[in-house]
């Protein structure tokens, strides 16, 4: 991590993908839940194929969500990923990633991910690695998605 904040900006280019590649790797997986779609809408649905629009398919369209308020809220709303889903058919069983993950805290973090941590933790290696990021941003003004992706974590 001593490499972002070196004078030579190839060296603080190649450290940047190198840390945007571990925390990507870091990062915990999704937990996924698999239900049937009886269990998510709490009724019988009719498995014959009917195209278009139902009332079995409405709440995976954009015009029936509310934003949740709150975490608990958060958590319990279910994003389908496939939007498919439904339109035609509906699968047997439904697979959806909920809405939280595993956190790290210090006691349970890995080894890297605590250097990652102290580092950034560290007020003056902050401040010297904002100011390397505007000098580099000053000579190059188009978006740098390695950057992006080491803050991001994706």
């Amino acid at each position: 991590t001593d490499l972002l904040v070196h004078d030579n900006s190839e060296l603080r280019k190649a450290t940047s993908q190198c840390i945007s590649s571990l925390c990507r790797l870091q990062k915990p997986p999704r937990i996924y839940a698999e239900k049937t779609l009886e269990e998510i809408l709490h009724r019988l649905i009719n498995n014959e194929c009917h195209p278009g629009d139902r009332d079995d398919n409405l709440w995976i369209t954009i015009n029936d969500y509310k934003p949740p308020k709150t975490q608990t809220e958060w958590e319990q709303t279910c994003f389908l990923g496939k939007s498919f889903h439904g339109y035609y058919k509906w699968p047997k069983i439904i697979k959806y990633p909920l809405n939280k993950r595993e956190r790290y805290t210090r006691e349970n973090m890995p080894e890297q991910v605590a250097i990652l941590y102290d580092r950034f933790n560290d007020k003056k290696f902050v401040a010297q690695f904002v100011q390397f990021m505007v000098l580099d941003k000053e000579t190059d003004n188009s978006f740098d998605s390695i950057r992006y992706r080491m803050f991001k974590g994706r």
